[in-house]
């Protein structure tokens, strides 16, 4: 596994970086723990300390997607 893949934008996804969630139905950001690059997700934890994953390719801007904000 490594611990960083590329988004559609060209952003390199990394452990530590913070992706804001661009659904208008949700107001969170999430922080990357863990890069699954062989499956294209990331791992991710929330703010309120809830842990999901996140297809890498949903993490570029469009109405469901995510805004990277820090990293």
């Amino acid at each position: 596994m490594s611990e960083k893949i590329t988004t559609r934008e060209g952003i390199t996804v990394a452990v530590g970086q913070v992706w804001k969630d661009l659904d208008r139905r949700v107001k969170r950001t999430v922080k990357v723990e863990r890069v699954d690059e062989l499956n294209g997700i990331a791992h991710v934890v929330s703010t309120n300390g809830a842990k999901s994953k996140i297809s890498i390719k949903r993490m570029y801007k469009h109405g469901q997607g995510f805004s990277l904000v820090d990293g």
